[in-house]
């Protein structure tokens, strides 16, 4: 073959060309990522308790997570740390055990704990590396908690249907409740007690199955829904009688409030309180082709924004582009000092073939990458 190209020096030119243009094709298609992708041999195992300081979750959860999990096969490290409010076990496989059925038997025996406290959260178990952050953007303005979770929720959706975004995350709202707040001389005009509106609130609360219904057709399940999630539905919530027969409600005794469990961890952005949404990608998605989606949807939003403002305010993605500027700056200068090295002991038409070699050798590595689905890291 080097005869060849020897004998036809212009067909040794068409390969090159042929290499340059695919590399350069090629380079687009590879995915680009902040961190280089993590084997999947790691299952963490996440269980939130509210109010609870680190001793107490250590006590209550860490240990009885870390006697479930021992009897897991395949365990090669186990680690369960205890914060404030959380517990976090990261449980890794030994080499070669199926990732799969590792997760579902972790899965399997967390499920199996019955003695974990009434007041924490059901554990979330998942495996680690599926996904890496990529945007965080803050949705900020003077308005009420209420408010700004359901325009969160709808932001949510909205930048599910960018082109990239699968995964968004919210943070900055705990568990919402309603609040009742009762008067002290309404209960006692209308001869109630706080005893008796906890046992119709209580009593409203309902959600079961009624039965089943058998018919020609089919059958139906009948489900008792009684469960009432707004302010306005539980106001109406009748708890007595009056002695003129008039039905007693729950807003003739006081008022119903929509709030949050700790509000002490609401997040606020430049002063004002904010929804902080999380973007994340796949092991095979682009993080700059994410970012460029993401703030063209902005860019569109920031046009019918009323009464809130939208900001970025973490931004990998931005990481991933600056590395990139700089290695292309590097081999740009790289490549002028091979050239002009190799000028100061050949001619010129020979050090430019030379130096040649090089873009033509990566494009060949960008080709490879491409065809067998490499990640390009910027770590």
């Amino acid at each position: 073959m080097l005869r060849f190209f020897v004998a036809h020096p212009n067909a040794a030119n068409l390969v090159m060309l042929l290499l340059l243009g695919l590399g350069l094709y090629s380079a687009t298609q590879i995915n680009r990522s902040t961190f280089p992708p993590l084997p999947l041999d790691t299952v963490e195992v996440r269980v939130v308790y509210p109010g609870a300081s680190a001793a107490r979750v250590e006590e209550a959860i860490c240990l009885r997570l870390e006697d479930a999990i021992d009897r897991v096969n395949g365990v090669s490290e186990l680690m369960c740390t205890a914060q404030p409010n959380l517990a976090r076990a990261r449980v890794e496989a030994r080499e070669g055990v199926p990732i799969d059925r590792f997760l579902s038997d972790i899965k399997t025996q967390v499920d199996a704990i019955d003695n974990l406290p009434l007041a924490s959260e059901s554990p979330v178990v998942e495996v680690l590396g599926l996904s890496e952050p990529v945007l965080a953007i803050a949705a900020y303005g003077d308005l009420d908690d209420t408010r700004l979770q359901h325009y969160a929720e709808q932001l949510k959706l909205d930048l599910k249907q960018v082109p990239g975004v699968n995964q968004v995350g919210i943070r900055g709202f705990t568990q919402p409740k309603l609040r009742i707040e009762l008067n002290r001389a309404a209960l006692q005009g209308a001869g109630l007690s706080v005893g008796d509106v906890h046992r119709a609130v209580r009593g409203a609360s309902v959600e079961m199955p009624a039965g089943e219904v058998v018919t020609e057709d089919g059958s139906l399940t009948l489900l008792v829904a009684e469960e009432r999630r707004s302010p306005q539905a539980l106001s109406e919530l009748v708890v007595g009688g009056a002695a003129d027969g008039r039905q007693i409600r729950i807003r003739d005794l006081g008022e119903v409030s929509y709030s949050f469990e700790y509000p002490e961890q609401r997040i606020r952005f430049n002063g004002l309180p904010a929804a902080i949404l999380t973007i994340e990608k796949s092991r095979d998605d682009d993080a700059l082709v994410i970012l460029g989606n993401v703030e063209a949807f902005l860019d569109e939003r920031a046009k019918h924004m009323d009464g809130i403002s939208l900001a970025i305010t973490e931004n990998l993605a931005s990481l991933v582009s600056d590395r990139l500027g700089m290695l292309v700056r590097n081999a740009l200068q790289g490549l002028l000092l091979v050239l002009l090295t190799l000028w100061l002991f050949f001619s010129a038409r020979h050090a430019f073939w030379v130096m040649m070699g090089l873009p033509v050798s990566f494009a060949g590595c960008f080709i490879v990458m491409a065809l067998f689905g490499l990640t390009f890291d910027m770590l």
